[in-house]
Parts: C-alpha cells; structure tokens; sequence
C-alpha cells in the first residue's frame, strides 16, 4: 500500500519539551506504548491481552531517498527491502508499521528469514531468532494520511499519533550471537489506542 502523510508542526524526540504541541495531553498509558523499548507486538498483547494478528503487505525492494539514506547512514540511493504490515487484536486494526531494511545494513541470511517469514512483524522474528535489539532516535509526531484513515474508517484529514525509530542489533555481549541488522521504522497509531486530544 502506497500511502503518504502529512506531519504537523515536526518530529519531536522524548527529550524535548511539548509545550504548545497535542503530544502534550497523552495519557501515562500512551507515553508508555510510544517510548517503550520492547517490541510493539509485545506491548500490544501486554496492554491488550490478546494476541496480536498481522496482516502483511507485499513486500519490496526499493531505493532509498536522499533523507532516508542519511537516517540510515548508507549512501543515497541504497537498495532496501520494504516491510508492512497492520498489527491488530481480534480484526480490530491498531498499528500500521513500515520498515526500511537497507540490504547493506543486514545479515544476508536474517534477510532470507525476514523474506520467509513476511507475515510476522519484524520484532516477533528477532525475537524468535534470539536477537537482540535496540531502538534509538526515537521521534513522535502528529499527522495525517489519507490511506490510514481510510483503512481505519475514518475521516481523511483525522489527526493520527505516530512514532518513528531506527532498529538495530544490540552487540553489546560479546557472548550473544546478534546477526547485523539497522532498520527505519514508521508506526501509525489507531486512535483508539493512542490519541490527539486537546490539551
């Protein structure tokens, strides 16, 4: 699914201050699922109790634009595999995820098994795997997009919380076998689990 949006104000890290900002007004609750650093499915079915069911979306290789390949660190115009997927509890709809995986930030062979096992969000798979990983400038930010609100039925200008973040191996036991990987992840919440509301 193609989709695009549209970010309001800017990306804010955890650090900074929200004054005049929607992100002002989260519940505890919504904080924690936004700047947790367990993987979203987990935080789900913890939050939720149930589990999580994914709904994959074809998968592709793709080339990387000028602001994704600096986020990544890799030159423009990299060959990355694409991700994405909805995370849901019992057909309701609550995450859309997108990843960006350049191929020259990853093990050949966990590319293989992330290829093989597409229907599964790629913190499930790590995890599985016995790899761990680490998340870091992590950024939220209010926006619009047409395609999920579309999705989720609502209307095209509704106002949707999203978090973006880099994935990557934590390599920092010499004793833990951690397969290379660095990853561009885009989350969009359904708002029924994280929401804009007035401050």
């Amino acid at each position: 699914m193609q989709i695009t949006y549209e970010v309001e104000n800017r990306w804010l890290t955890a650090e900074e201050p929200r004054e005049g900002s929607t992100l002002l007004s989260l519940h505890a609750s919504e904080e924690e699922l936004l700047f947790s650093g367990i993987s979203m499915t987990r935080h789900l079915e913890e939050l939720l109790g149930s589990p999580v069911e994914v709904e994959a979306r074809v998968g592709k290789a793709v080339r990387l634009n000028p602001e994704q390949s600096a986020k990544l660190e890799v030159n423009v115009n990299a060959k990355a595999q694409e991700r994405e997927v909805w995370l849901s509890i019992k057909e309701r709809k609550l995450v859309y995820a997108h990843t960006l995986i350049p191929v020259v930030s990853i093990d050949d062979s966990l590319l293989r098994t992330l290829k093989e096992r597409k229907d599964e969000p790629i913190g499930r798979v790590l995890t599985s795997l016995n790899i761990p990983f680490l998340k870091k400038d992590l950024e939220v930010a209010i926006l619009s997009s047409p395609e999920i609100a579309e999705e989720l039925g609502l209307g095209a200008d509704t106002r949707l919380v999203a978090r973006r973040y880099i994935l990557y191996n934590d390599t920092s036991d010499p004793e833990v076998e951690s397969p290379a990987i660095k990853a561009a992840v885009t989350e969009i919440f359904n708002p029924e689990i994280v929401s804009c509301r007035p401050c």
